[in-house]
């Protein structure tokens, strides 16, 4: 029998012969996970938007190999994984992302990547190139085999996660290595092929009768299945060079397509054109912005700058234009373990849409002039905003129609992924559609629908949200109500301008009294007089993260009372046991500091200066890279149940850090520098930005397994280049601050 590790296959080989069988065996596979989440790259084929589109494939790389690509929308992965592997046949069996020394390299001004493995015996080298065919539904790899030792064999290993799934794909092997899904959701086949041909094919189910379980047990390729229908299945196929020492170069295509027949046409292109076309076409892009640094900026924020420019444009689907996605990626991709196909959607990872991100994504997008994204990222808004046929918000006592508001997520289609409601996620739309507006890039006539229906929501709901930007906890959050306030303010002024006035003037009273109403505004609403926290330099006076979540049994009181002075338990998401049950002013994030970013809060006002020491002491940690900060107290979302720390914070601190030098007169550039620092030392060697990094231990600063890269991260990084530049907030809507920060408020 052939003995694995820790598996051991029911089948005697004296009595199977793999050549005579048609099906595999050992369906439907055993229960698997998704990549890592730390990529080191992703890409996709220029789309411009005045051109056809001809290619709507993504991909992803982690540890030097294709990780998740998309097809035929950005929300759609079709592969798990897909690499090479090397054997001598009889001592080794290496896989290209865990047993060689790898090095990965992004192309100047496009998101081609060139790989470098090396053997760590020195037996052998892989060079490759990845890209996405310019004028096809096909992925592309140019690769160059090195062996410096006789006998050694190539194979290549490709796993399919067809509709959007790890299980319930079928494979088969002739008359060319393909697999898919028909599930009427998301419906899709690939075809592997290489310039070379292969020697040997086979597709089985992994963990059982795949390739590389086969490999693996004696360091041969025995099995020739041609069929493996539904389950986790893989592909393997044995390449067609010599055994001996040289030098050989081909070609590897990852074609897709919606029917089986469309996917076995075969797709000729040649590999340097494509290339070339591909590199051009980013290029170009890239040379019509207006770029925020120059040939006398350190050469890594240089490359910080163009990497996060292309990574949020890569983000972008191209069926619905302006659906950028928030990460390509499974956060802790591998211990996410899919047993069987029970989401017709499938797992959705963070390659759904967020409001928020879009909003940081547009505003980014502003920063460094590219309009024609940041267009179309406002009319991918107008058209997934609720309408009176989606029904209703049901909060206890709170009950509003949903037309007006907008999704939590969505698909890029526009369908609702997650359900929840959070107030900030409708108040950014209006203030996009403002600042577009006010820069003269759109006609308010055409968005003032979209305006109208928002910011009458909000005025209705009140600044009292479903869920707070880490969307957890409901009640009353100073950032969700910062942001209703300088919706409503921007709202007034474009009701003003569309001839609403009745309507500017109500939202305007609305958002003043819930500024400065005395007694009764979001000071007094989510300002604690008695907190638990002290710290070093602190007094117990600071803003909750949140208030009014009381919880009964850790079921949810919708009507509890907005007082930060009287303490309640709330829960911490993410964190099991007792352990999740904490005291509302025990609790603080950095949120409030949006409240000086938008204007609604001076930098010196009281409040938020009281603030600032809780906030150091119970959320910052210095690192090696600099200063960074948790989302809250007692965060429990991170690997192993334990919060790490959010690099794009350390940009919303510096942004705070601006605003104080410009109130007190004294600007200090390399103060403010330090920050960038430290934000920038927190990229990855690829110059990529993680959701998080770790906050202890030798990699402490350094990126965690967490969503990589997270666009929202690298679209605060642009903001923040932007603001330096200009000595001022970018984001800031100065109608807010002069209406409310300018008078000390």
């Amino acid at each position: 029998m052939k003995k694995l590790v820790g598996i051991t296959l029911g089948v005697c080989l004296s009595t199977f012969n793999p050549a005579k069988a048609d099906t595999a065996f050992g369906g439907p596979g055993i229960p698997f996970g998704w990549q890592s989440a730390e990529k080191q790259g992703v890409g996709t084929a220029f789309q411009s938007p005045t051109d056809a589109v001809r290619s709507k494939v993504w991909f992803s790389l982690a540890r030097g190999i294709l990780t998740e690509v998309y097809y035929p929308r950005i929300d759609t992965p079709q592969v798990r994984d897909s690499q090479l592997l090397v054997s001598d046949g009889k001592s080794f069996l290496h896989q290209e992302q865990y047993d060689m020394e790898s090095r990965v390299r992004r192309f100047d001004g496009a998101p081609a990547f060139e790989v470098i493995e090396r053997d760590r015996a020195g037996r052998y080298e892989i060079q490759k190139t990845i890209w996405a065919d310019p004028d096809s539904d096909t992925l592309l790899q140019q690769v160059r085999f090195i062996a410096h030792v006789e006998g050694l064999s190539l194979y290549y290993l490709h796993k399919p996660a067809a509709a959007n799934s790890l299980f319930g794909d079928s494979a088969q092997s002739e008359p060319e290595l393909l697999a898919g899904e028909e599930n009427g959701v998301f419906s899709a086949w690939q075809v592997v092929r290489v310039s070379k041909g292969w020697k040997k094919k086979s597709v089985g189910y992994v963990g059982k009768s795949d390739g590389f379980t086969d490999l693996q047990s004696d360091f041969k390729m025995d099995y020739a299945f041609e069929s493996a229908p539904q389950g986790n299945v893989a592909l393997t196929g044995q390449i067609d060079i010599p055994s001996e020492v040289g030098s050989y170069d081909f070609s590897v295509s990852i074609h897709f397509a919606a029917e089986k027949e469309a996917a076995l046409k075969k797709v000729e292109r040649s590999p340097e054109a494509s290339l070339q076309k591909y590199v051009a076409s980013w290029r170009n892009y890239l040379g019509g912005l207006k770029l925020l640094t120059d040939s006398r900026s350190p050469r890594r924020r240089r490359r910080l700058e163009e990497t996060s420019i292309l990574v949020l444009k890569t983000s972008e689907d191209k069926t619905y234009p302006g659906a950028g996605v928030a990460s390509l990626s499974h956060p802790w991709g591998e211990t996410q373990t899919e047993n069987e196909h029970v989401n017709p959607y499938g797992n959705s990872g963070y390659h759904v849409v967020w409001p928020r991100d879009l909003y940081h994504v547009g505003n980014a997008f502003l920063a460094v002039g590219d309009t024609p994204s940041a267009l179309a990222i406002l009319n991918r808004m107008r058209a997934v905003q609720y309408t009176d046929n989606d029904g209703y918000w049901q909060f206890g006592p709170r009950s509003r129609k949903k037309a007006g508001s907008f999704p939590q997520n969505f698909w890029v289609d526009g369908r609702t992924h997650w359900g929840g409601y959070q107030a900030d996620q409708t108040a950014m739309p209006v203030l996009f559609a403002y600042r577009l507006w006010k820069q003269g890039l759109i006609e308010l006539s055409q968005y003032w629908e979209m305006v109208s229906k928002a910011a009458s929501f909000l005025a209705e709901m009140g600044p009292w949200t479903h869920q707070e930007r880490w969307e957890e906890n409901y009640g009353i959050s100073p950032n969700s109500a910062g942001y209703v306030i300088a919706s409503l303010v921007a709202g007034a002024e474009m009701a003003f301008s569309s001839g609403a006035a009745a309507e500017g003037e109500r939202w305007l009273a609305l958002a003043d009294a819930w500024a400065l109403k005395d007694g009764d505004n979001l000071d007094t609403w989510t300002f604690t007089n008695h907190g638990k926290i002290k710290g070093e330099k602190g007094n117990g006076k600071y803003y909750l993260r949140v208030d009014g979540a009381k919880t009964n049994n850790g079921g949810a009181v919708w009507d509890a009372i907005w007082n930060p002075n009287f303490d309640e338990k709330l829960v911490i998401a993410n964190t099991p046991g007792d352990a999740r049950f904490r005291w509302e002013s025990e609790i603080v994030d950095g949120g409030f500091l949006d409240l000086v970013r938008l204007g609604v809060r001076a930098a010196k006002n009281y409040f938020i200066e009281e603030s600032i020491p809780e906030m150091d002491a119970t959320i910052r940690v210095e690192t090696p890279s600099g200063p960074g900060f948790y989302r809250y107290s007692f965060d429990g979302y991170g690997d192993k149940g334990r919060g790490r720390l959010w690099p794009f914070l350390t940009g919303e601190r510096m942004h705070y850090e601006l605003q104080l030098q410009l109130e007190e007169g004294s600007f200090n550039g390399p103060e403010l520098e330090r920050w960038l620092n430290a934000y920038e030392n927190f990229a990855s060697a690829q110059h990529i930005f993680s959701e998080q990094v770790w906050d202890e231990g030798e990699n402490s600063g350094r990126p965690t397994g967490s969503a990589t890269p997270l666009c929202w991260t690298h679209a605060e990084y642009l903001q923040a280049l932007r603001s330096l530049k200009d000595k001022k907030i970018f984001e800031e809507i100065p109608a807010v601050r002069a209406r409310y920060a300018a008078t000390g408020n």
